[in-house]
């Protein structure tokens, strides 16, 4: 019985170590996720607020010229 409760409480740490591996890539590979996403959207933000200030200098210069 000794033999049985020392395997069974072996395997039960084995497999909790194994979990908590699991769930930490899953956590390190969500917040990759995350990051990648978010510096897409800043990206994508600051091509946006470019193009606006490029058209704005456009218009200014066209209607000092006229």
């Amino acid at each position: 019985m000794t033999d049985f409760a020392n395997f069974a409480a072996d395997q039960a740490t084995k497999n909790l170590t194994a979990f908590a591996e699991i769930t930490r890539k899953a956590q390190t590979e969500a917040v990759e996720l995350l990051v990648a996403a978010g510096k897409e959207a800043s990206n994508e933000a600051a091509a946006a607020v470019q193009k606006a200030a490029n058209d704005a200098t456009k218009s200014a210069k066209k209607a000092a010229a006229a």
